[in-house]
């Protein structure tokens, strides 16, 4: 009779035991689960003693046995009462807030005690044993369903809250002593409640209060809450690093102004050191943005084609200036025999060698600094092994501080080196970079004399030409250019506002013969994907009303049209952490950053089109410039920065040379859009008309210009009228002296056009009756084609005032001018 009891009662002395016995963590919870196990070995006790009594009513006297079943059914009641008090802890430790709607739970546990004392308990005799009867005993069923039925409801209204685990622990608890409550009362005789009180604490112990259990829960809440935190800090700094970053261009770009008109010397002075400490913040929070890039996982590799001795030469030239302001001895030695074309990622490349090189000048005082680059065997058919190494003779690294040398943040002997400029990100950032690349740095140093820095790149051949001597390359190196695939049947709609950015856009997509239709603004795709079927369609952010994010949703909720389940790509300059995802959420099918890069672009296409309308290419053909191209240099111009952007340089002379062109109507737009800026609406257009001028500036790599547009693009956005009506005159002055600044393109313009158009009359002639006919026509395509022909051509002063006037009216779609114009002769 006793066997059940006493073996469930030894069951919770060890679980007491092994619990008690462990280190724990202190919260409610675990002080209500120590209650309950506590209570739960009492009664058991009180549940034994009254099994005791009751069968020995002849010799027990009566006022013993009602004394035991007094404890014996409270403590049962003080059990449920524990159960449900730890059950809302754990709820309450979950979700941190404490539940109000249960605060009267302790009165039913007094009622019902009550009535187990003070209500009449009556003894059923039977031939298999005697158990407790009567109105004291059904107090005790009735406080035991009332804390089931709180149980279920916490667990209704709550239970979402909880962590499996948990939950596993309240429904087994559940589940076991519901069916044991009835059986128990069915069959009194049965002696099971004690059953239920074990596997409650049992179940109890081994999913929740174990602290195996609670120490892997704590481990995994203080990474959940890690992570958090380290997202937390990634996204704060990446859009700190972005919003910086934006102001300091603009402090560049009026900065230049204050240099270029200043009389005074002493203006200049600071001026000059203003120029200084800003690209140096420039450059800082670039590496903070290049951190938390790779951080998030955002920072990809992107292989193509490359002209190896460019790379190494763009690096070399930068290093040298440097080196020569500290009067340095800069070696270079580069093996001859290294192949021409490689493929891999040059950006990357060379982002890690100029945070070795400049390492090096920057901790090296005097004596020399070896740059070496060096061909290795390679065990891979067409790859090549090349070996890169930095020395320099400059303040080493001790041996304990070799593991902070590639730690973010940190910076060896701040003390010692405190005068040297940096954040201690370059060698975090680099180490990361070769790790995305497949390699591995190698540093050796001894401390006051030197260090070296080296790894190996392997690159896939594309040439396996060698480079020769990196003497003889020209800084200005014009590389092939192959496409990815052709499309000729493929139809895209690019939705921009911006001319200049539609014109570079087609222009990189000019080879793969993909057919591009072309919209101004949101209202004028909403008219063409109602009565076009496009394959792909490009929508620009920043646009007039509607802007690109209200265009793609009206869009979404249109019905039946061509267009419904075509993909739509979002183009942005918003290229912070996070903003893919926030697009992607909109639900857009991809994302791409500005200014556009051509291999990602012609990628993404060939990723988004139908297999069936992707051709291949033929590998023998190739799109070169149609001459290498020498961009002299202009005030306030970096052509390295623009470049990148585009497949040769006769794209970017194209576009510069059509930037030109619409200087002085892009002026007079700004001008008219100024007057109304006091109003919404003006305020609006004005903002987005000048943030098309910040991404033209931008595109031809106008950086100063840039971003004094960016400053009056702010401007607008937060309805400062009084800095747009300040600054507007300024910056258009600024932006109306690009006209003169860069007509040296007029002249380069004669030494690039193969033809005369003098001894090509005829076929001028012929071009200007087409344009004739397709101004008649309105057909816009056709004329832009012919007035991309015209260049092409080199025309007398005379003729070529006219045939300006013609391609400026064909950008202004003014088709009167054009049938006008077309009939006089163009050469007299």
């Amino acid at each position: 009779m006793y066997k059940t009891q006493i073996s469930c009662l030894i069951i919770i002395f060890f679980i007491g035991v092994f619990y008690f016995a462990s280190k724990k963590q202190k919260s409610r919870s675990s002080e209500w689960f120590s209650a309950l196990l506590c209570c739960s070995f009492f009664q058991l006790i009180f549940d034994i003693a009254s099994v005791y009594t009751v069968n020995h009513l002849d010799t027990i006297h009566p006022v013993i046995n009602r004394i035991v079943h007094i404890f014996f059914m409270g403590l049962m009641l003080a059990v449920f009462f524990i159960a449900y008090k730890y059950l809302k802890s754990i709820i309450e430790e979950e979700i941190r807030q404490k539940i109000k709607y249960y605060n009267f739970s302790l009165i039913p546990l007094v009622i019902t005690i009550l009535g187990v004392i003070f209500l009449p308990l009556s003894y059923i005799e039977t031939p298999k044993g005697n158990y407790s009867y009567g109105p004291a005993a059904f107090m005790t069923y009735i406080g035991v369903a009332v804390y089931v039925f709180f149980i279920i409801r916490l667990m209704v209204q709550y239970g979402r809250n909880l962590p499996s685990k948990k939950k596993m622990a309240i429904y087994i608890a559940l589940i076991s002593e519901i069916p044991i409550a009835i059986y128990q009362m069915i069959f009194p005789l049965a002696l099971i409640t004690c059953l239920g009180m074990v596997l409650l604490n049992l179940g109890i112990y081994m999913t929740t209060e174990n602290p195996d259990a609670l120490l892997a829960e704590q481990l995994k809440k203080e990474k959940a809450r890690a992570d958090t935190a380290n997202q937390a800090k990634t996204n704060f700094l990446a859009n700190m690093s972005h919003e910086i970053r934006t102001p300091i261009t603009a402090v560049l770009g009026m900065n230049e102004l204050i240099l270029r008109e200043s009389k005074e010397e002493g203006i200049k002075q600071y001026a000059k050191n203003i120029d200084v400490a800003a690209k140096s913040l420039l450059s800082i929070i670039n590496d903070i943005l290049d951190i938390t890039k790779i951080e998030a996982g955002k920072l990809s590799v992107i292989y193509a084609e490359y002209n190896f001795a460019a790379i190494i030469k763009d690096v070399v030239n930068m290093i040298s200036f440097k080196s020569n302001i500290k009067e340095l001895e800069f070696k270079v030695i580069v093996d001859e025999k290294i192949p021409m074309k490689l493929i891999g990622d040059d950006i990357r490349l060379k982002q890690i060698l100029v945070n070795l090189l400049n390492n090096a000048v920057k901790y090296t005082n005097k004596g020399t600094i070896t740059f070496e680059v060096t061909q290795k065997p390679s065990v891979k058919e067409n790859f090549v092994e090349i070996f890169f190494s930095v020395k320099d003779t400059g303040i080493g690294i001790k041996e304990e501080d070799m593991e902070k040398l590639c730690a973010p943040f940190e910076r060896i002997e701040e003390k010692r080196n405190r005068n040297i400029e940096g954040t201690g990100l370059g060698m975090s950032i680099t180490k990361q970079l070769l790790d995305l690349l497949g390699s591995k740095l190698q540093v050796s140093s001894i401390y006051g004399e030197g260090s070296e820095f080296s790894f190996v790149l392997s690159q896939k051949i594309a040439d396996a030409k060698p480079m020769g001597r990196l003497e003889e390359h020209k800084e200005s190196i014009t590389n092939t250019y192959q496409p990815l695939f052709a499309a000729p049947e493929a139809k895209i709609l690019l939705v921009d506002d911006n001319e200049l950015n539609r014109r570079v856009f087609t222009g990189l997509l000019k080879e793969t013969k993909i057919q591009i239709d072309e919209a101004g603004g949101g209202k004028e795709c909403l008219d063409m994907v109602t009565k076009t079927s496009y394959d792909i369609i490009f929508l620009d952010h920043m646009m007039p009303e509607p802007d690109g994010l209200e265009t793609f949703r009206i869009m979404k909720e249109m019905k039946d049209y061509p267009c419904k389940n075509t993909p739509v790509v979002i183009l942005t300059a918003n290229a912070v952490v996070g903003a893919k995802e926030k697009y992607m959420h909109e639900g857009f099918n991809a994302f791409l950053e500005k200014p556009i890069d051509y291999v990602k672009l012609e990628k993404l296409i060939k990723l988004l089109l139908k297999e069936s309308l992707i051709t291949s290419v033929d590998s023998a053909e190739t799109y070169k410039s149609e001459c290498n191209i020498e961009f002299p240099p202009v005030e306030g111009i970096d052509w390295q920065y623009a470049r990148p952007h585009f497949k040769n340089d006769r794209a970017l002379y194209d576009t510069v040379r059509f930037f030109v062109s619409s200087i002085a109507f892009e002026a007079e737009e700004l001008e008219r859009l100024l007057l109304d800026v006091q109003t919404d609406t003006g305020r609006k257009n004005y903002t987005t008309k000048v943030h098309g001028m910040k991404n033209s500036a931008a595109t031809v790599g106008i950086i100063p210009l840039a971003g004094i547009a960016k400053v009056l693009e702010d401007a607008g956005r937060s309805c400062d009228t009084e800095t747009i009506e300040t600054m507007t005159p300024i910056f258009l002055t600024y932006w109306k002296s690009y006209k003169e600044k860069m007509s040296c393109f007029s002249d380069l313009a004669e030494n690039i056009k193969e033809k005369s158009a003098k001894e090509h009359q005829n076929e001028i002639h012929a071009l200007m009756q087409q344009i004739k006919s397709a101004a008649e026509e309105m057909d816009i395509d056709k004329l832009d084609a012919l007035s991309e022909e015209l260049k092409n051509y080199r025309f007398e002063q005379q003729a070529k005032e006219q045939v300006e006037k013609i391609q400026k009216a064909i950008f202004n779609f003014n088709v009167e001018f054009l049938q006008e114009s077309t009939n006089l002769t163009i050469f007299k």
